[in-house]
């Protein structure tokens, strides 16, 4: 049984942190693509952290100005605390000539912890800082007095507030004029993107990650699936076996020109070729014709395969039921191809590839997946 790389899937239509510059109003990022749902929306700034919807808050902090180990008297060893719900709190510091930060953080963050209060402590590098943990933002307030907080390193900076790093944001939306298919008419629809409830100050690298429809996907061209290698959560190129890989090698059959892989100049189709004949009913022929020219060299290619390596009856093609090529009825540089047979193992094998100028693309197969893919029994979910 061989196995090849999986190169066909379902396009998500996600763009993911793309760089937007900010608008004129120094609050509009309005991406290259409309925004499909703000559910899905998030946005990023300077190495990646990201703004929440309501914005980007900060709580209250003040941090001592000396490290520890600290020298602690008697009868002068508590301190106060208030946040901003107005909290006081009295602590008693451990007694000594070098009380270390890390165990004043221990036994402040058990007592809050058992009084419910919303005051954090934390040692960075010896220095003592409390935080709010109650509100974020301008409302958010610290404060700490008392006799050990000069001991601790509280001296000048007692108190702090917190505040807005960056403002929330909101969807807001602008009317776009694109042709339609038949490119005579013009539609008007409607472009989503964010927008900051207030203007940025600062220049900040922004990246927006969002979801998009698919009629304006640049990911997959507007045709609903990529062709592109994926990988495993371990690292690993997913790959395809049995049914799945023949709908995929009959597809990159009939898509690949026939002359591009020097090694094997019979290998592919001259359907590009055929684009934008005069005679349609000519090019439909013709099409039909190098199809199945090409099919039976695969054919061939199979059977010389089989005496050097294991071919499974589900990847081997056995016979070709049906080509059927049709004309777009509003472009005729569009052509639909669709190849009805079935595997060795009795497997109806539907492959279908829309081909136009400049390019082509897959369709989804009989059993609903891109490029007729289904889920192999054989793999844990």
């Amino acid at each position: 049984m061989t196995t090849d790389f999986q190169l066909g899937y379902a396009c998500p239509h996600l763009t993911v942190e793309e760089r937007v510059l900010l608008g004129s109003d120094r609050r509009s990022l309005e991406t290259r693509q409309p925004v499909s749902s703000e559910d899905f929306v998030q946005i990023s700034v300077n190495n990646g952290v990201n703004i929440p919807r309501e914005g980007l808050l900060s709580p209250a902090q003040v941090t001592g100005a000396v490290s520890g180990p600290f020298m602690i008297r008697q009868n002068e060893n508590t301190i106060t605390l208030r946040n901003s719900q107005g909290l006081i709190s009295d602590f008693a510091l451990p007694v000594g000539t070098r009380v270390t930060a890390d165990r004043i953080v221990e036994l402040l963050n058990a007592q809050r912890l058992n009084q419910g209060i919303g005051i954090v402590a934390e040692s960075l590098k010896g220095f003592l800082r409390f935080s709010d943990i109650d509100v974020l933002g301008p409302a958010s307030r610290i404060e700490i007095r008392g006799p050990a907080a000069a001991a601790i390193g509280f001296v000048n900076q007692i108190a702090a507030k917190g505040a807005t790093v960056f403002p929330g944001w909101e969807m807001a939306a602008r009317e776009d004029l694109v042709n339609t298919i038949n490119l005579n008419q013009l539609i008007v629809v409607t472009n989503r993107f964010p927008k900051f409830v207030k203007p940025i100050k600062s220049d900040p690298v922004i990246k927006v990650t969002y979801a998009t429809l698919q009629s304006r996907c640049r990911r997959c061209r507007t045709v609903g699936f990529e062709n592109d290698m994926r990988f495993d959560i371990q690292g690993e190129p997913i790959q395809i076996r049995n049914e799945d890989l023949l709908n995929q090698s009959l597809l990159k059959l009939i898509t690949t020109e026939k002359g591009s892989n020097p090694f094997h100049n019979f290998y592919g189709t001259d359907l590009h070729a055929r684009i934008g004949m005069k005679a349609q009913g000519a090019a439909v022929t013709t099409i039909t014709e190098d199809v199945l020219r090409a099919v039976d060299n695969f054919k061939r290619l199979q059977q010389i395969a089989g005496q050097f390596q294991s071919v499974s009856a589900k990847e081997r093609l056995f016979q070709v039921l049906s080509v059927n090529v049709s004309a777009s009825p509003v472009d005729p540089t569009v052509f639909l191809v669709e190849i009805v047979g079935s595997n060795a193992s009795g497997q109806q094998v539907n492959v279908s590839t829309v081909f136009a100028a400049p390019g082509s693309a897959a369709l989804v197969g009989s059993n609903g997946q891109s490029l007729g893919l289904a889920p192999d029994p054989n793999e844990e979910n």
